[in-house]
């Protein structure tokens, strides 16, 4: 068996071009050096967070606590981050698992535990050790097999397309199994999606809704934490990584106004301003006194059109829709001048600029054409699933509006709140047209077969249902081969974009800053959404 980072060169130095000699992105920069000094314990940190948490199951179709999954549980593995590293450097660590192998055909996955981890000692589990049988649970309830087929699909269910088994030989050892090679899964072994959870939970209440209880360094304190204000996060005691964390605290404080929430950290109410997509607003809070900042390429901007529905049912009009953004005005306006042209699922610069932009024509004349020869030479009305909490998505929506007039195509914005937004693609795509900023999936196969197959209804919110599309996204998942592989998902990409099956409008920059007291903040792209630090090593020193 070979050693697991093989196949996790998949997601760093063949898909970024290096293998291949293609260019990539320029390179993102590393993470801050190592802070000097040795770390303080204790401390409050807090954090912003702009969405309320409905429930505690990642396999659910609620806005589910993703973001705070680095807190409570863990996975086998993580991609790694800290001082020097790149923002799109994705290599695997060990974590619940001491080591790992993947067979040559990527059909076989084995994970060896450590010894002596232990759930926290919150009830039900009580701080009883974690075993091999945790992670074939975890694995069989999110992905939907074995004794949990009965169950309603899994939104994460993509990333264990094909287990035929999961096997434990004894209390330390897990091998996952498939019917034939998948290559994407160790990394998503790394995904934040995927917490190794206790059944105790599940016994008790049939689900994870309501209540957390993990491995990781920080556990959910319920009594202290208020729905819609704030969620408390207390030091696990009996972590087992000797030392860590340092912090006693996490507070994510829930704040959706932009404005408040950079005022909250220009007063050190909030220790962090983690995602500021304004240019304006980034260069106020980067002459705050002692204030650390890092500038990191953002998820790109992607429009889901209803492939089923009228308009975009017709594939001119989806072309159309395209040809008419001015995505040089959305990166002018939106980002500052900062950002770039991106195919949708691009993730690691695949393709070049001038390849982009030949796919992603601006062409107005065209655009019009493509509408009257679809049957709309008088113009057409688009629904738009518009969240009234999001400034950000409301400025999107109102260039888009106009942009899109002038070829014929007149948005018309249904208001709705965050959570109804974030929740009605996933109850049956109940949109027309819906645009929001793509987070990451720990493996490219997550914005080719989880965005695109036909079997995939709980996130292909477009409802792309095209033969060629399931053959192309179904064989990049198959090849072990990082090479063909690479060029599987190129070809995939190039596809779906000539198509306009879905569209990305631009690629900007975010930025992230923290208060000079924060020490050993780190950002990767593979840790949580690529927007946060696990702050297993973030300490706070003297204010």
């Amino acid at each position: 068996m070979s050693k697991a980072p093989s196949v996790a060169l998949l997601v760093g130095a063949v898909l970024l071009g290096v293998a291949c000699g293609i260019a990539a992105q320029p390179r993102a920069p590393s993470s801050p050096a190592m802070e000097k000094g040795e770390p303080v314990y204790g401390g409050v940190f807090k954090q912003r967070h702009d969405e309320d948490v409905e429930d505690w199951d990642m396999a659910s179709t609620g806005q589910s606590y993703s973001e705070y999954s680095e807190r409570v549980y863990e996975r086998p593995v993580r991609f790694k981050a800290g001082p020097g590293i790149g923002y799109y450097e994705q290599t695997l660590e060990p974590r619940l698992a001491e080591r790992w192998e993947v067979s040559p055909d990527a059909t076989t996955f084995t994970f060896h535990l450590r010894k002596g981890v232990k759930f926290a000692n919150l009830p039900p589990v009580n701080g009883r050790e974690l075993t091999s049988a945790d992670v074939k649970f975890s694995y069989e309830y999110l992905g939907r097999v074995g004794e949990f087929k009965g169950l309603k699909a899994s939104t994460v269910g993509f990333m264990y397309e094909g287990i035929e088994a999961i096997d434990t030989p004894d209390r330390y050892t897990v091998a996952v199994r498939f019917k034939v090679p998948f290559a994407p899964f160790i990394n998503y072994a790394g995904s934040i999606y995927n917490p190794i959870m206790p059944r105790e939970i599940y016994d008790a209440d049939g689900h994870f809704k309501d209540r957390a209880v993990g491995t990781g360094p920080f556990q959910l304190d319920k009594a202290a934490s208020q729905k819609n204000a704030r969620w408390v996060f207390k030091k696990n005691q009996a972590y087992w990584d000797t030392g860590k964390p340092y912090l006693d605290e996490v507070q994510h404080l829930v704040i959706n106004d932009e404005g408040t929430s950079n005022a909250a950290f220009q007063t050190k109410q909030v220790d962090s301003r983690r995602v500021v997509p304004d240019p304006i607003q980034a260069a106020e809070l980067a002459r705050v006194p002692g204030v650390i900042s890092f500038e990191f390429p953002a998820s790109f901007v992607h429009a889901y059109m209803q492939n089923e529905r009228p308009p975009f049912n017709d594939e001119r009009v989806r072309k159309a829709f395209s040809m008419a953004l001015n995505r040089d005005e959305f990166i002018k306006l939106m980002a500052g001048g900062k950002g770039q042209w991106v195919l949708t699922g691009d993730r690691f610069g695949l393709f070049t600029e001038a390849e982009t932009k030949q796919i992603l024509r601006y062409d107005p004349t065209e655009a019009k054409r493509l509408l009257a020869e679809a049957g709309y030479s008088q113009g057409v009305q688009v629904p738009y699933l518009l969240s009234i909490e999001n400034q950000q998505q409301v400025t999107w929506f109102e260039l888009m509006q106009s942009q899109l007039k002038q070829v014929g195509i007149n948005l018309v914005a249904e208001r709705v709140t965050q959570a109804e937004w974030s929740r009605r693609p996933k109850d049956g795509a109940d949109f027309v047209l819906r645009v929001s900023g793509k987070k990451g999936q720990a493996d490219i196969d997550g914005d080719l077969f989880g965005l695109f197959h036909s079997s995939q209804p709980g996130i292909n919110y477009g409802r792309v249902k095209d033969p060629k599309v399931d053959q192309l996204t179904l064989a990049q998942r198959r090849e072990p081969d990082p090479v063909k592989r690479r060029a599987l998902v190129r070809e995939a990409i190039k596809y779906i974009n000539e198509r306009a099956f879905a569209t990305a409008l631009y690629k900007p920059v975010n930025w992230a800053f923290w208060h000079g007291y924060v020490k050993d903040y780190h950002l990767n792209y593979g840790i949580g959404n690529g927007n946060q630090s696990d702050l297993l090593s973030v300490w706070l020193d003297a204010r």
